[in-house]
């Protein structure tokens, strides 16, 4: 539906519109609007002077009693706010917050006094070789390798010194130390297995020794296998050749021969995973002695004797026998 302007008589569409409808058009009505201004500029000059109640800035405005630069500074200002000081003693900076920050917790007029409260106050490194001041511009963030260690030292060095000690293995050490430190780290984790266990631990039957007696050569499959272990650049996998030490019956099994030589054999790592835990391969001579290496020693017979081994094999016959009592509980 149209309608004709009242000033130059075109059409004005007001189908749709809601209010009354337009007697003018834009043009005409911006044309009014001017000659308006025109006729009286005192009412719309910009020439009353003031300074913001809220932030402070100088202004200029049309009406003589205006209090606000904008309406963003009126909105801000309506607010009730609270004037506190900074929590952190380094800053003391008075500031203002509103009720419901204050309800909240803000006590801290940054983010950056904020994490400078939450730390702890200077204290010594844990590190008994270091015991160094930590202070608080050394401090590292929360979120750091050390986790929530993160309070009790002073770098990470003295963080796994401590934890681990001076002489650890170091990415920095040259290939051969790093592999024999790695071999005598796996030989411990055996022994701790087989004491657990309670059963024989030859401490010659290592990888290298059983491997190089098979001629690195798998005793399933019969492939030559890998020295060094080894990874494939594409699948970012372990190399299937590669040579491992496996017991022929598992030392979980009942009545495991354990760690010696008869009960040990070479295996690529695709036969020992696919292996598993189960018993298979054929028993060796003991042309070694190394059952009756085990029997001599008295290392050995400290292991077979100690409390762990005991109370370890005493709780396996108890959950036997309660088993076979009570069969239908399983």
């Amino acid at each position: 539906m149209y309608t004709t302007c009242v000033g130059c008589g075109c059409g004005i569409l007001s189908a749709g519109l809601r209010g009354p409808r337009k007697q003018k058009c834009d043009r005409c009505k911006a044309a009014d609007q001017k000659k308006r201004r025109l006729a009286n500029p005192k009412k719309h000059s910009l020439r009353h002077k003031h300074k913001c109640q809220h932030c402070g800035v100088e202004f200029h405005s049309a009406r003589k009693l205006q209090k606000h630069c904008s309406p963003k500074c009126r909105q801000l200002a309506s607010r009730s706010r609270l004037t506190i000081q900074c929590a952190n003693q380094l800053c003391g900076k008075w500031f203002e917050v509103t009720p419901s920050q204050y309800a909240k917790g803000s006590r801290c007029c940054s983010d950056k006094c904020k994490y400078e409260h939450r730390r702890l106050p200077s204290r010594l490194c844990q590190n008994p070789e270091c015991g160094e001041t930590i202070s608080r511009e050394r401090r590292g963030h929360k979120h750091t390798s050390l986790g929530k260690d993160y309070e009790k030292y002073c770098c990470t060095e003295c963080y796994h010194d401590h934890r681990w000690g001076k002489n650890r293995p170091r990415k920095s050490w040259p290939k051969p130390h790093l592999r024999s430190s790695s071999r005598q780290a796996l030989q411990t984790s055996l022994r701790r297995k087989c004491k657990l266990l309670g059963v024989p631990y030859d401490a010659q039957c290592v990888r290298h020794v059983v491997c190089e007696r098979d001629n690195w050569v798998c005793q399933e499959c019969g492939i030559v296998c890998l020295q060094q272990w080894t990874f494939d650049k594409q699948t970012r996998k372990i190399d299937q050749r590669s040579a491992e030490h496996d017991h022929i019956i598992p030392l979980t099994c009942d009545g495991s021969p354990g760690n010696v030589f008869p009960n040990s054999q070479c295996l690529c790592h695709a036969c020992n995973h696919s292996k598993r835990d189960k018993a298979r391969g054929q028993l060796r001579l003991d042309l070694e002695g190394s059952v009756k290496r085990w029997e001599k020693e008295a290392h050995a017979r400290s292991l077979r004797h100690s409390k762990s081994c005991e109370a370890i094999q005493g709780a396996a016959q108890s959950t036997t026998q309660s088993h076979n009592r009570h069969p239908m509980a399983l």
